[in-house]
């Protein structure tokens, strides 16, 4: 948490005990440069990749939760868009048109990953798919960092987005590796 020289220790004593890999928090660079050379493998922000998700979801209508791979790219849960209603994978061409793929479909609770390329989608749904960020919000018809007021708006959040949009460019915190400078 907020004890820096805590999950120093703890980093400390996880690698001395044997650990193989040592996952540790960290609320800035600053302390991830410390853990790294305190013997953790990885870096993590989770308030950070929390509330990315959070304001991902609320700014926009069609997307429903994230989850954040790399830098660039996330598996986001789609509301399949109108004009792909009625029409198949293959149909739509739908990788090499969109420059995402696909990864499962989410209709009453049940997951159904693997689809055919004949799979038909339908309104009830909701679609699993890995992409970049610019080509997630290129189908849903807005940039990827619009200036305000420029965007279809959900809710109140997309100033909570851009908020965090702006914690997130060069110099901010985002996740280190071992062998990685922060």
């Amino acid at each position: 948490g907020g004890n820096v020289l805590s999950s120093l220790q703890i980093t400390s004593l996880l690698k001395v005990m044997g650990a193989k890999k040592v996952f540790s928090k960290a609320d800035d660079d600053v302390q991830a440069k410390f853990l790294l050379r305190n013997g953790a493998d990885q870096i993590i922000y989770p308030e950070l990749e929390v509330a990315t998700s959070i304001a991902v979801s609320e700014s926009s209508d069609n997307i429903f939760d994230c989850i954040r791979l790399t830098n660039d790219y996330s598996i986001y849960e789609l509301q399949p868009l109108k004009r792909w209603l009625g029409k198949s994978l293959r149909e739509l061409n739908f990788r090499a048109k969109y420059n995402m793929t696909v990864i499962a479909a989410i209709k009453d609770g049940s997951v159904r990953p693997n689809l055919h390329p004949d799979y038909v989608f339908s309104e009830e749904e909701h679609l699993l798919v890995l992409g970049r960020s610019e080509d997630v919000h290129k189908i849903l018809k807005y940039p990827a960092a619009a200036p305000e007021g420029t965007r279809p708006a959900k809710k109140e959040s997309r100033h909570f987005l851009n908020a965090v949009r702006f914690w997130q460019t060069e110099g901010s915190p985002r996740r280190f590796c071992a062998g990685e400078t922060p």
